[in-house]
């Protein structure tokens, strides 16, 4: 069994700098770089985590009162420098991210919907965050639903 790549540097995109200033005193115990992302401006928010060389992206599908992480997180995977960064939803639009399920498989994307415990953030970025393909959808259905509902092909 290999051992779990160390993630060194976390984007942050997420317009409550309160929230973005509580997971920087987290992972700062973690030795995790966080850069903090609050721009309204999508490619901009793309150009920052591309440039900060960020491994995984923690995205707040809700934001100024819009549901732009959505299209960011397109955005993300379309520029070829971070369309394989590790990439985890960190919203609580519970609803808007449970309508968007297939969405967030498409774009292999981790899940932690608001709130959630800090270690469960440390234990997904320990994970990679976003598992890779056969488990993903899996992955998303138990954090959207809290089960894995049957998934018709």
């Amino acid at each position: 069994m290999g051992r779990t790549p160390r993630i060194e540097r976390v984007a942050v995109l997420d317009d409550d700098v309160q929230f973005i200033r509580l997971i920087e005193r987290a992972l700062q115990a973690e030795q995790i770089e966080v850069q903090p992302v609050t721009t309204l401006d999508l490619d901009e928010a793309v150009r920052v985590v591309d440039e900060t060389g960020c491994q995984t992206a923690l995205v707040d599908v809700y934001m100024y009162n819009d549901i732009a992480g959505f299209r960011l997180i397109e955005k993300l995977r379309a520029h070829a420098p971070t369309s394989a960064i590790g990439i985890i939803v960190t919203s609580g639009a519970h609803r808007e991210v449970g309508r968007h399920v297939p969405f967030l498989v498409e774009h292999r994307c981790g899940v932690l919907l608001k709130p959630f415990g800090i270690d469960e953030l440390i234990a997904k970025l320990r994970a990679g965050a976003v598992e890779a393909a056969g488990e993903g959808r899996a992955h998303i259905a138990r954090a959207v639903f809290g089960a894995v509902p049957r998934l018709s092909a």
